[in-house]
């Protein structure tokens, strides 16, 4: 039973952000197109209208706009003196590595979890482990499910009654009947009724299709009107408004509390009766308008006093709200009536249901983040240690970091020997990248020594935030992505050392970040500049997902257009994520670009790698993109050859994080290649090793850098 009360519990977990993102696009897409039809109600026939009402009903329970690609503007380029400039960052240290730590925080309680033994064996009813989203979901199905019971009972009692009451027409109508039927081409025969005290003509049956006329209807209208009338309830039938009118009410009650289903259930009732009455003066008799607005006035009588008809039904509808507009459009001598959709209208529809469906794959939705336990909770199992002379190597480098700290617990990244480049890394870039290495040793022999250098650190990075939440400053091309790696650090300490300052920090952090991207889009060097890159935008993305880990609330409509972005720009034949561009190849600083050639690098696909392991969820590329993405990076691996110019610690950090995600041979391929790269390169001294600062992205003084990112590169693939 805790079972089915866990798996309830996940359902209605889908079911409400589903609810809620079905209710906004159907929304969006009635104001577009009510907005549309509004402008251009006086030049279209009623055909146009009774179909574009539908589609904000089909947008309620189909997610239709998705099929529409995105149409956000191709990111251009930023206009400086170097073809493009990637950021060297880390990739995730989360995962598997998430320290044991977490068993000094207090046991991670999952709350989708099915309750224990213990649980159950306390007395307590299952009930209570029903969360409240779980109970409205019942509510919910119990509501649509009593609708759809009662409206299958009033269907099948109204068609007992009308068949116990009908009888056959007069020989001269069923006659007129059948030449109607037969000019309108109906491929299976329709029923002609009449039935005694019929408030007014009515189209039933969906499969089993009948027209019920009131008895005596005939002798009251002249053979114009009474053809009118006939033509109208076989229009019903050949636009399928039964079967339309029956799914509108389950759809009613299903979102009886919307009120944009109210208004468009009531808006396509009322432009399908117009649209049939021009049907039907179209072939009717178009000279005689005031007969057929004498038919309508003779209807209204008859129906005064007769009682109304329940079930699935497509009456005359003689409404006395309606009735003037009716008439109206009828005597509208300005107005010619069409039989169905003309080439203008048809134009009108396609139009008008693309923009609609477009604005509606614009509008926010919701982005599922899987939020994880409290601070300190580990995600996966722990990774195991590594051990030989790759642990050597991280216990060499880890003591080198340590003693390259400074006083004030930043990492310096040295002097700039060409200044007149700018520069991609700052000192909270480095800081929080090398917090990040340390990290990786929490659970080692150095934990008390680490903990006091990530201390400082941590005091260091938050001193540096600003009144705005930006950590760091000064580097414009910088700011950004070193915003990023604080975020990512402190989340990181947060974990194993809880705080509310920090937390709140954080908090702050994103709210910036949130604040400076592109509209619908991502980020790249400068503040809402429209101009996006795949390194920033996925570097923030995990970030974003990181500090969601730690309960901290994340604009959904971040995590959605970023994710879009990165999709943007990949090309779904070769798996490449592109850095400014859909699928282009890496690039590099003008000044490097010919020592370290961009074709040595799938960084940016690396990164895109990540943050689709990151979310696990369907919005992203699709498995057989991430496929190629992963084969792509997977046949660039780690190779030092200095004098290529394939060395890239960057790259090797975030490709040594996807392999490892992705595992198996990938991740084989890559832990061979990487530890010849990385173990025999490496500067000893004593008891202490670093990396030459000497790759696509470093320069002298920036072993920090390099040290932290093969670090943290070894640690994915130990």
């Amino acid at each position: 039973m805790s079972d089915l009360v866990a798996a309830w519990n996940e359902l209605a977990a889908v079911w409400w952000p589903w609810l809620l993102q079905r209710s906004v696009a159907a929304s969006v897409t009635l104001v577009v197109v009510g907005l549309l039809l509004l402008a251009l109600r006086r030049r279209l026939s009623a055909h146009a209208p009774s179909h574009l009402m539908l589609l904000p009903i089909v947008v309620l329970v189909l997610p239709v706009e998705r099929a529409l690609p995105t149409y956000w503007p191709e990111p251009m380029p930023n206009a400086v003196a170097f073809t493009a400039l990637p950021t060297a960052a880390s990739p995730d240290v989360g995962r598997a590595e998430r320290s044991e730590s977490a068993a000094a925080v207090g046991p991670v309680v999952d709350r989708h979890a099915p309750p224990s033994s213990a649980d159950m064996s306390s007395g307590a009813p299952v009930i209570a482990a029903l969360e409240w989203p779980a109970i409205v979901f019942a509510m919910w199905l119990l509501v649509l499910l009593g609708g759809c019971s009662w409206l299958l009972a009033a269907q099948l009692g109204a068609d007992r009654r009308l068949r116990q009451a009908a009888r056959r027409p007069d020989p001269d109508l069923q006659r007129l009947f059948e030449r109607l039927c037969s000019e309108r081409g109906f491929d299976r025969p329709i029923r002609l009724r009449t039935v005694a005290g019929l408030a007014s003509p009515i189209a039933s049956g969906i499969v089993d299709r009948v027209v019920y006329l009131p008895t005596g209807l005939d002798g009251e209208l002249s053979a114009t009107q009474m053809r009118f009338v006939l033509l109208h309830e076989l229009e019903h039938h050949a636009r399928r408004d039964v079967l339309v009118e029956g799914l509108l009410r389950v759809v009613r009650f299903a979102f009886w509390f919307h009120p944009a289903v109210f208004c468009v259930i009531a808006a396509h009732r009322r432009w399908r009766e117009y649209a049939c009455d021009e049907a039907a003066a179209a072939r009717a008799a178009v000279g005689k308008r005031a007969a057929l607005a004498e038919a309508l006035f003779t209807l209204i009588q008859l129906a005064n006093d007769a009682p109304r008809s329940r079930g699935l039904m497509a009456s005359f509808s003689p409404a006395t709200h309606i009735m003037k507009n009716r008439l109206q459009r009828i005597l509208d001598r300005r107005r010619s009536p069409h039989r169905s959709l003309s080439a203008t209208s048809t134009i009108v529809v396609a139009v008008t249901g693309l923009a609609a469906l477009t604005v509606a794959r614009a509008q926010q939705k919701p982005v599922t983040v899987k939020v994880q336990p409290p601070a300190g909770a580990s995600r996966a199992a722990v990774t195991p240690k590594p051990d030989g002379e790759v642990a050597v190597a991280i216990d060499q480098g880890l003591a080198w970091l340590l003693q390259a700290q400074e006083d004030d617990g930043r990492w310096d990244i040295g002097s700039d020997p060409q200044p007149r480049y700018p520069r991609d890394h700052n000192v909270v870039h480095v800081t929080g990248l090398a917090v990040r290495a340390l990290l990786c040793g929490w659970d080692g022999p150095r934990r008390h020594e680490i903990a006091r250098a990530v201390e400082r650190a941590d005091d260091y990075l938050q001193r540096q935030q600003n009144a705005k939440g930006l950590f760091g400053g000064g580097e414009a091309l910088a700011e950004h992505y070193g915003h990023a790696q604080v975020l990512r650090a402190l989340c990181a300490i947060q974990r194993v050392m809880p705080d509310d300052q920090r937390k709140a920090s954080i908090a702050r952090g994103v709210a910036f970040a949130e604040r400076v991207r592109n509209p619908y889009a991502g980020w790249r060097y400068r503040p809402r500049d429209n101009d996006n890159d795949s390194k920033h935008t996925a570097l923030m993305l995990l970030a974003f997902q990181d500090a969601a880990e730690l309960g901290l609330e994340v604009p959904p409509a971040a995590l959605q257009h970023a994710r879009e972005l990165l999709v943007q720009l990949t090309d779904e034949e070769t798996g490449r994520t592109g850095f400014v561009r859909r699928g282009e190849p890496m690039s590099r600083f003008v000044a490097k670009v010919k020592r370290f050639p961009k074709k040595y690098s799938e960084e940016p696909t690396a990164m895109h790698l990540l943050v689709e392991a990151a979310f696990d969820d369907e919005e992203g590329v699709g498995a057989a993109v991430r496929a190629r993405a992963a084969d792509l990076v997977r046949d660039m691996p780690p190779r030092w050859d200095p004098e290529a110019g394939t060395t890239d610690y960057a790259y090797w950090c975030f490709g040594a994080r996807a392999m490892a995600e992705i595992g198996g041979a990938h991740a084989e391929v890559w832990r061979k290649c990487l530890h010849a790269a990385l173990l025999d390169s490496r500067i000893v001294e004593g008891s202490t090793a670093h990396w030459p600062a000497d790759d696509a992205w470093g320069r002298p003084g920036m072993e920090a850098y390099s040290t932290a990112s093969a670090l943290l590169a070894l640690y994915a693939l130990h």
